[in-house]
């Protein structure tokens, strides 16, 4: 839009009406609010929502050339506007890592700071802007040639190395995080997760059985399942350490915001992602109907069906997909659902390690309790009705006392608010075992973690 109007702007009829400048004016002015009172965090920017401000950019531009000055054109020539238009890209480019290093640091800002640092941006874009910006844009004359050289080929070389060099060493984690088993768990660690096959379903071309096998993987026979959404999917970590201790071999069929019970097709039409329930819960059923497993692992954001299900089908379908499994010769295992904290809680652990701060990145065990109130209920009447249930409970080794932790033993346990982490996982596995007997090596057990 912004280069359209650059190459016909000399072309441009100019308006000489005042009050048709003035609307237009008004229109540009109306155009540049959209963003600031009707766009949220869950709408997508820039994309199509950044058409409204470029195209308040352009009126302004055009209004600029017209005699008849408006309200906005008089407005943006007072010094001081004009001041701030001349140090804007500087001011641009440094309010990222200002704002960044504040959000980072987690320090407070009142309206103190925030004058502060605003009156630090300006100063810092007009430095930029004098003895950057303008020696470049006036003192440096090359060739083409020369500033492809420059300017192009080399940056982008450099930054194709530094790629490379990244990837091979998972982001310089020696260099950056020698020391810091934190940030390892949380982001470094986390590749391991992305390998656990998740969306086996929704996106299984070009994927072989080996590609979600977990467990002992010498094994050729496939002894358990894991089946749930991407909930399921981050406590893989879990199931891989239990199953390599029992000496068996497992699958992963998980698929983002998607999960299978008994009769859920039914349900479709109250999930956003209807297309995707039904195509998981069909290609569910299939494998369970046509495979014979020792055990059947069934995990997910319960909570989240229930709502969109309602409490009593929920439950009900639930039970179903329990007698199912049981009928089809196989143990179910069911391990409850994580608790949610909120997104800053989950980084927390590492800001508390990285700038010796004190910032309390818990929750409440009895607020959690609250939430999973309905869930806890309809598992405990269920491992009461069916024996062969098994359940495993995560909240037994993440809590202590009324506290739900974010970390442990210096392992950072989410990967954001609602996923636990790939090394989390495992760690709940290494408490579990150390508390309990594996319960994948066992034919006929109850073990119920209340």
């Amino acid at each position: 839009m912004g280069v359209v109007l650059a190459l016909n702007y000399s072309k441009l009829p100019v308006s000489n009406n005042k009050v048709v400048n003035n609307i237009l004016a008004i229109v540009a002015v109306l155009l540049f609010m959209v963003p600031a009172f009707f766009i949220t965090k869950k709408d997508i920017f820039p994309s199509y929502n950044a058409f409204f401000v470029c195209l308040g950019a352009c009126l302004t531009i055009y209004l600029g050339k017209c005699e008849e000055k408006t309200f906005l054109t008089r407005f943006l020539s007072i010094k001081p506007i004009v001041f701030i238009g001349l140090i804007s890209y500087s001011l641009y480019l440094w309010h990222w890592v200002v704002f960044s290093s504040i959000k980072v640091s987690q320090v407070e800002v009142g309206l103190l700071m925030m004058s502060f640092v605003i009156a630090l941006l300006i100063v810092i874009a007009y430095l930029s802007w004098k003895f950057v910006e303008q020696p470049f844009r006036k003192d440096f004359k090359w060739s083409f040639s020369r500033t492809f050289l420059t300017l192009f080929f080399v940056p982008v070389l450099l930054s194709v190395l530094i790629t490379v060099a990244s990837k091979k060493t998972l982001g310089f984690k020696d260099l950056r995080f020698k020391d810091n088993n934190l940030v390892h768990t949380f982001a470094i660690e986390a590749k391991d997760q992305k390998n656990l096959c998740l969306d086996n379903i929704l996106k299984s071309k070009g994927r072989s059985p080996s590609d979600c096998a977990i467990g002992s993987l010498n094994k050729q026979e496939i002894d358990v399942a894991l089946y749930g959404d991407s909930h399921a999917n981050s406590m893989g970590g879990f199931v891989d350490s239990l199953l390599k201790e029992a000496g068996l071999r497992g699958t992963v069929m998980s698929d983002s915001s998607s999960f299978y019970l008994t009769g859920i097709e039914n349900y479709a039409g109250k999930f956003f992602n209807t297309p995707s329930i039904l195509k998981v819960s069909k290609g569910v059923e299939k494998n369970l109907l046509e495979s014979s497993y020792k055990y059947i692992v069934i995990a997910g954001a319960f909570a989240s069906y229930r709502g969109k299900i309602g409490s009593k089908d929920f439950n009900n379908i639930f039970e179903d997909t329990i007698k199912l499994i049981i009928s089809r010769g196989s143990i179910p295992v069911i391990i409850k659902d994580i608790y949610s904290i909120k997104e800053e809680q989950a980084v927390c652990p590492i800001y508390n390690n990285m700038f010796n701060q004190d910032n309390n990145c818990n929750v409440s065990f009895s607020k959690v309790k609250e939430i999973q109130k309905n869930e806890d209920e309809l598992f405990e009447y269920l491992s009461k009705k069916y024996d062969s249930l098994v359940l495993i409970d995560p909240k037994e080794f993440l809590c202590e006392g009324n506290t739900c932790y974010a970390s442990l033993d210096n392992t950072s346990l989410y990967v954001d608010n609602n996923h636990i982490s790939y090394l989390g996982s495992k760690y709940i596995a290494n408490k579990y075992l150390e508390k309990y007997d594996n319960p994948f090596k066992q034919e006929e057990h109850k073990v119920s973690i209340k």
